[in-house]
């Protein structure tokens, strides 16, 4: 009887062994799914964060661009306007125009 009883006890414990061994695999499998399904998502984040964000920049750089002709355009026309205004402006004292700086 003893030795029934000292079987049935080994064999209880080595079907626990093998039923946590089981349920750590199974935990090991979803934790690796899940794992792997969150890298996928974020990989599909970042490529359509990377889109986004070239497409920002695009469009940045192009007002930058555009910002810089119109500025380059501004500093011309009042370089223009500073030379006409020296040009026809009279000195006070004696009635003679006044020559634009540099020249």
């Amino acid at each position: 009887m003893a030795l029934i009883v000292a079987a049935g006890s080994v064999i209880t414990i080595g079907a626990q062994f093998l039923r946590e061994w089981r349920n750590r695999k199974w935990e090991q499998q979803d934790r690796d799914r899940r794992t792997l399904e969150a890298h996928v998502v974020a990989e599909e984040h970042a490529a359509a964060l990377a889109v986004k964000v070239e497409a920002s920049e695009t469009r940045v750089l192009d007002r930058i661009d555009q910002n810089t002709e119109i500025s380059v355009a501004a500093f011309k026309e009042a370089n223009n306007i500073n030379a006409k205004i020296a040009s026809i402006g009279l000195q006070a004292i004696d009635g003679k125009p006044i020559a634009p700086e540099g020249k």
